[in-house]
């Protein structure tokens, strides 16, 4: 049997997608990201320590105990930060995005077709992934590849569904 759906993905799907999605692989900033921060802050306290004639070695422990603080607080909210941006410039760069797609899942493939636009099918077996939330779904297709299918638009017998073919195929 043929189940089908329709949807036009919106500025919440965008960045709730690119938020599952950081957050899923576990990213977290690069060391030199960190160490520039640190140095930053630690470049910072020196300027003000020249002009104030404090203790460096005061300047030094604030900027060493804020930076400490910095790397640690940042991870738990750059996911949701970068989820944002990027779901946020995805729409802003394809206006292709914010067209109409209609799914058709069918017994061999996920099946595509985007209005006044081009339609293609994935079979089952080359997804490699599935991760979901309360308002989305990503089909993985590799690491950084991912179908984004918003909740709301689909039945949750259908989602349950997707599920079990990604899942027989793993």
């Amino acid at each position: 049997m043929l189940h089908s759906f329709s949807f036009i993905l919106t500025q919440g799907d965008m960045i709730a997608a690119h938020t599952l999605h950081l957050k899923s692989r576990g990213r977290r900033p690069r060391p030199i990201m960190m160490s520039w921060l640190i140095a930053s802050a630690t470049l910072f306290a020196m300027q003000l320590g020249q002009k104030s004639q404090a203790n460096w070695s005061i300047l030094l422990g604030q900027a060493a105990i804020g930076g400490a603080i910095f790397a640690i607080l940042l991870p738990l909210f750059l996911p949701g930060l970068m989820g944002w941006y990027a779901g946020r410039r995805s729409l802003e760069q394809r206006p292709s995005l914010r067209r109409k797609v209609t799914v058709e899942l069918r017994p061999t493939a996920f099946f595509c077709q985007q209005e006044h636009g081009g339609e293609g099918q994935t079979p089952w077996q080359d997804f490699v992934g599935l991760r979901a939330d309360e308002n989305v779904m990503l089909l993985y297709l590799s690491q950084n590849l991912f179908q984004i299918v918003p909740k709301a638009s689909i039945a949750p017998e259908l989602q349950s569904m997707i599920r079990e073919k990604i899942k027989a195929k793993q």
